[in-house]
């Protein structure tokens, strides 16, 4: 979020109606806590009722099929650009969705990839793609040409480090997330609690700073499988720490408590924003629920193995309250509420800039946004086949709606 933040909230928290909100300051840091959404009837958003733009055939042209969407976003001049992790390439298509070109393939040269993760647009309409595989954040020009990439030292402080790029910074700085599933030592049955590092390297790929090494989540391990010998996966509505990037600030909570924090690039907290809410039953029917959506799309091999880890996980007695962060272009924050529902419509509790609860956007069934502009909504939606399809809708704010 833009330093305008600490101002107080005067200048940005002008909303439809007055809503439920206490703000104060505990030891410099602004504390902002809702109890309702502050938007009007007349000034709610809403998606329209159907996409403005597809993009997918289920039978076609090759340039219209997609096998793993892992991003989408949307250009200043209307293009779209689809980071597919199975083809391991981007595709460019124009603003009315036609192909355009397709840039990268499986490989470690410049321009490939081994295992693409996201996209990230960065200024001049240039894109960063991440490779968490080859730790490389590969930035190409408009056009979709190879500039140049960054390769990011290994970390060896973990067996199986997960890193993630959060985004660029202003200063063009990257920060990164290197979230820790197992750090080693003797395998025991039972929870362990995971930790995320937050570094942030320099363009040239120089590690600058730790920002912050903060607890992310909670795993379970289960051992006896032979030579594998354990298999960890993570706590089914376990507390679980979400992070994203918004301008130069970096948004983190743990979702066990409807709190997310605010941060400078250096790791100062800043703000904390807090929504009166209760915390729902997890009840045997949610795990259950849980348990074969996850076992789903596995193989033979693999759900034989997770049926073992589930049987033995224990039961936690609440669910998250959030699931997902996602910043829109005009700094607005997006929650995502915490559902067990696989395939369901989602809803997201929108915070304005000052941190107060606007109110909640309905998200279409099988529908995951990537993107939120000022007037759109991009993302990818699964079929009941399980066919991907790029899509977006128009963001429709009501009267006032847009403050």
């Amino acid at each position: 979020m833009l330093p305008a933040l600490l101002l107080l909230a005067a200048c940005g928290d002008h909303v439809g109606s007055a809503g439920p909100v206490v703000v104060r300051d505990s030891a410099g840091v602004r504390i902002v806590t809702s109890e309702a959404p502050v938007w009007r009837e007349d000034a709610a958003w809403r998606l329209s009722a159907e996409p403005v733009l597809r993009i997918g055939e289920l039978d076609g042209a090759p340039e219209y099929q997609f096998e793993r969407v892992v991003g989408a976003v949307r250009r200043a001049d209307g293009g779209i650009v689809v980071a597919d992790a199975g083809l391991r390439a981007l595709r460019l298509y124009d603003a009315a969705g036609k192909f355009l070109r397709t840039v990268g393939r499986k490989g470690g040269g410049p321009g490939e990839f081994e295992e693409l993760a996201s996209v990230h647009l960065a200024p001049g309409d240039s894109l960063l793609a991440f490779d968490w595989r080859l730790r490389r954040i590969s930035v190409f020009a408009p056009d979709g040409s190879p500039a140049r990439s960054v390769n990011l030292p290994a970390s060896i402080d973990a067996v199986f480090p997960l890193p993630h790029l959060l985004g660029r910074l202003s200063d063009g700085s990257l920060l990164v997330g290197v979230g820790h599933r197992y750090r080693g030592g003797p395998a025991t049955d039972g929870v362990r609690h995971d930790s995320t590092d937050y570094l942030r390297y320099s363009p040239a790929g120089v590690l600058l700073d730790t920002v912050a090494v903060v607890p992310s989540g909670e795993s379970f391990v289960k051992t006896g499988f032979g030579r594998v010998g354990f298999t960890t996966a993570p706590l089914l509505f376990g507390k679980n720490s979400v992070s994203g990037l918004v301008g130069d600030r970096v948004v983190r909570g743990h979702n066990r408590a409807y709190e997310i924090g605010i941060y400078s690039p250096e790791g100062r907290l800043e703000r904390l924003i807090r929504r009166e809410q209760k915390a729902r039953p997890a009840t045997r029917a949610d795990f259950d629920a849980l348990v074969a959506a996850n076992l789903e799309e596995l193989d033979r091999g693999w759900r034989d193995r997770m049926e073992q880890v589930y049987a033995a996980m224990p039961r936690v007695s609440t669910m998250p309250f959030y699931s997902e962060l996602l910043a829109d272009d005009a700094q607005n924050l997006w929650v995502r509420d915490f559902s067990v529902q696989h395939g369901a419509g989602s809803t997201w509790t929108v915070f304005n800039a000052g941190g107060r609860m606007l109110g909640v956007v309905a998200m279409p069934e099988r529908f995951r946004p990537t993107h939120i502009g000022e007037d759109h909504v991009l993302g990818v939606r699964r079929d009941e086949l399980g066919v991907e399809y790029v899509q977006m809708f128009a963001l429709e704010k009501g009267e006032r709606g847009d403050r």
